[in-house]
C-alpha cells in the first residue's frame, strides 16, 4: 500500500483511479482490427500475431556499450549485481531546509521491474512538509555525466544510464552531486507499470497536435510488441489508435504512455520533458476524486507496479498531508535550464554538454524554496 500512496501523492508516473473504467468513460479512438500488431494479452498466443509482432525488425549491431544505451529503442538488458556500482554514499547536502522534502521520482524505459535499468523519466518530487505543496523539476535525459567509479564502464554517458549502472542509489548519488540535493528516497516505475496505471485512472484530457496524434500511433503499437515479447499481459489496456488531436484529446493508457515518451519531434528532450511534466501535472489532478477506500483498493491492486524505499510511516503521513490540503497548480521547471548547457555532437554521442551545475543548483534552490 505505501508504495502506490507515494505514487498516488506524487504522481510522478503514477497515479490512478480504482481498478475498471469509470462509469460515461469515452474512448477516443476506434477499435483496432485483430489483425493489428497490437494485442491485448488474449490473443498473444495466435501464431500469425506473433509473425506480424516480429516482421521486418532486426536488431542493431554495436560494438560498445555506450552506443548501446544511446539508441533508446535498444533493449540494452539489466547489468548483473555483481556489475552494478556498490553505492553506499548518497553524498546528501544536509544543510538543505528542512520543510522541503525532496523524492527522486524514477520511470525506467526497462520491460520487467529489475534494479539496472536507463530512466525515461527523471524528476526531483519536492513536498512541503508543512502545507503538503509539490513541486516537480525534470531532468534531461541527455545530460553528459562523467561516471568514474562504475568500475570497467567509466565514461561519459546521459545522466539516463546512472540507474542502469547502479540502480536508484546511483541515479539519487549522481543527482545528489551534480545539483545540490538532500534525497535519500526514491520511486521508481518501469515502463509498462506507467501505462497500467494511467488506464485505471481514466487517462488524461491533453492538448495534441496532429505531429503528435501521429507520433502517438506509432508508438502504441512499439509498445504493444514490447509487452508481446516479454509475455506481459495487456488485457486491461484498450486497443485503439488515436483518431484526433486538438485541445483537451482524450488519452488512454497506452496512449498516455505513448505521449510522454515522444522525442523524435520539434523541441527534442526539453520538449519531451515538458510533455511528461504535463502528463504528471494532469494525473495528479485525479488524487482529488479518490477516498481513503479508493486508494487501499489502489494499493492492493498495484502494489507490484512500482519500487520505493520510503517507510510505511512516511509514505502514509506525506499521502494524507498533500491529500488533505487539497492539490491545486503543480509548479515545475526543468534541468538543465536553457543557456547552460552544449548540445553537441562527440565521439559520436549527441548530449547536452559542458553543463554549468552551479547555475542550475541555484535555479533550483530558487524554485524549490523561494518560489
Amino acid at each position: 500500500m505505501g508504495a502506490i500512496l507515494i505514487v498516488v501523492l506524487v504522481l510522478v508516473l503514477v497515479i490512478v483511479k480504482p481498478f475498471g473504467r469509470p462509469s460515461g468513460d469515452v474512448t477516443n479512438g476506434t477499435a483496432i482490427p485483430a489483425s493489428n500488431p497490437v494485442d491485448n494479452g488474449q490473443t498473444a498466443a495466435d501464431p500469425l500475431l506473433a509473425s506480424n509482432l516480429d516482421e521486418g525488425e532486426a536488431a542493431p549491431e554495436y560494438d560498445n556499450i555506450a552506443d548501446k544505451l544511446a539508441d533508446a529503442d535498444y533493449n540494452v538488458g539489466s547489468l548483473a549485481a555483481e556489475d552494478m556500482a556498490q553505492v553506499t554514499d548518497l553524498k546528501i547536502n544536509t544543510s538543505l531546509p528542512a520543510d522541503w522534502m525532496n523524492i527522486l521520482l524514477l520511470g525506467t524505459d526497462e520491460r520487467t521491474l529489475s534494479e539496472s535499468a536507463r530512466t525515461d523519466a527523471m524528476l526531483i518530487c519536492s513536498i512541503n512538509r508543512n502545507t503538503g505543496e509539490v513541486k516537480l523539476s525534470s531532468i534531461m535525459r541527455d545530460l553528459a555525466i562523467e561516471y568514474t567509479d562504475i568500475g570497467e564502464y567509466n565514461g561519459t554517458y546521459r545522466i539516463n544510464a546512472a540507474n542502469y549502472f547502479g540502480g536508484p542509489n546511483l541515479a539519487m548519488r549522481t543527482v545528489n552531486e551534480n545539483f545540490g540535493m538532500n534525497i535519500q528516497h526514491y520511486v521508481l516505475v518501469n515502463f509498462f507499470g506507467f501505462q497500467k496505471i494511467a488506464q485505471r485512472v481514466g487517462g488524461v484530457e491533453i492538448d495534441i497536435t496532429e505531429a503528435e496524434k501521429d507520433k502517438i500511433n506509432k508508438m502504441i503499437v512499439q509498445q504493444a510488441k514490447f509487452a508481446y515479447r516479454e509475455g506481459i499481459d495487456e488485457s486491461d489496456q484498450e486497443n485503439v489508435y488515436l483518431e484526433t488531436y486538438g485541445e483537451n484529446t482524450h488519452l488512454n493508457g497506452r496512449q498516455t504512455l505513448a505521449y510522454a515518451r515522444i522525442r523524435k519531434l520539434t523541441g527534442g528532450d526539453a520538449m519531451r520533458t515538458e510533455r511528461q511534466r504535463i502528463v504528471l501535472e494532469k494525473l495528479l489532478q485525479k488524487v482529488k476524486k479518490l477516498d481513503a477506500i479508493q486508494l487501499a483498493a489502489l494499493a492492493k491492486d498495484m502494489i507490484d507496479q512500482v519500487k520505493t524505499n520510503l517507510p510505511f510511516e512516511d509514505l502514509f503521513t506525506i499521502a494524507m498531508q498533500v491529500c488533505g490540503n487539497g492539490i491545486g497548480d503543480v509548479k515545475s521547471m526543468r534541468l538543465p535550464v536553457s543557456g547552460t548547457y552544449k548540445e553537441e555532437v562527440r565521439n559520436d554521442q549527441s548530449m547536452l554538454y559542458d553543463c554549468d551545475f552551479q547555475a542550475n543548483t541555484r535555479e533550483l534552490y530558487n524554485f524549490i524554496y523561494e518560489s
